[in-house]
């Protein structure tokens, strides 16, 4: 019976110390315990997130042949959030595409020795932000995908890959559109090694 008294006397205190440890809402103790809930929520949804996600999305793989990107994106319904995580899966690409192909002329302007002339630098610059913007990249292939749940909602992962024979047909494709990269490398070697590779990747 004495346990028992003790216990009870205790739990008095407890419940009063509980309670004067808990800031009142409206009070600026109370807020600073709202974000503070809220911050670990965060941290602790990122990591389990990140421990979710497929090894493909955290190491893309890369190849030589290839321009991968990948994305995610979360939806009430499952090709919603396929659609959005493909589109900004794309814009990637767009991204990284126009880093190759600007790449991809360059090197073609060395060999012909116009890498420095002043009307190269500027055709060179509009097809770059040409091929960035146009984020309707074609010839892109939906690697793969993986949905996990998420609430109520699709959580979907998806890897797209872009074959880089298909660059290299953006890359000629944008030198004919352009007068003045036409004009310097139309009859050129350079150009005429890349329209092979493009023959060359058609016929695989």
């Amino acid at each position: 019976m004495r346990g028992i008294k003790s216990i009870c006397s205790i739990l008095p205190v407890a419940l009063i110390a509980a309670a004067c440890s808990t800031p009142k809402p409206g009070t600026p103790e109370f807020v600073v315990k709202q974000e503070d809930e809220q911050r670990k929520a965060a941290v602790k949804s990122v990591e389990t997130s990140i421990s979710k996600a497929p090894e493909w999305f955290l190491k893309p793989p890369q190849d030589a042949n290839s321009i991968y990107t990948t994305a995610e994106a979360i939806h009430p319904r499952m090709q919603g959030a396929v659609e959005m995580a493909v589109g900004l899966a794309r814009k990637e690409l767009a991204l990284r595409l126009g880093g190759e192909v600007s790449a991809r002329i360059n090197q073609m302007a060395e060999s012909t020795g116009t890498a420095k002339d002043v009307e190269y630098v500027e055709a060179l610059d509009l097809v770059t932000k040409t091929v960035t913007i146009d984020t309707n990249v074609a010839g892109y292939v939906l690697e793969k995908k993986e949905f996990l749940p998420e609430g109520g909602n699709y959580k979907v992962f998806v890897l797209l890959r872009f074959p880089i024979g298909e660059a290299n047909k953006v890359a000629a494709d944008q030198i004919k559109k352009s007068k003045v990269l036409d004009s310097r490398f139309k009859a050129t070697k350079a150009f005429q090694d890349l329209e092979r590779e493009i023959e060359n990747h058609r016929k695989r």
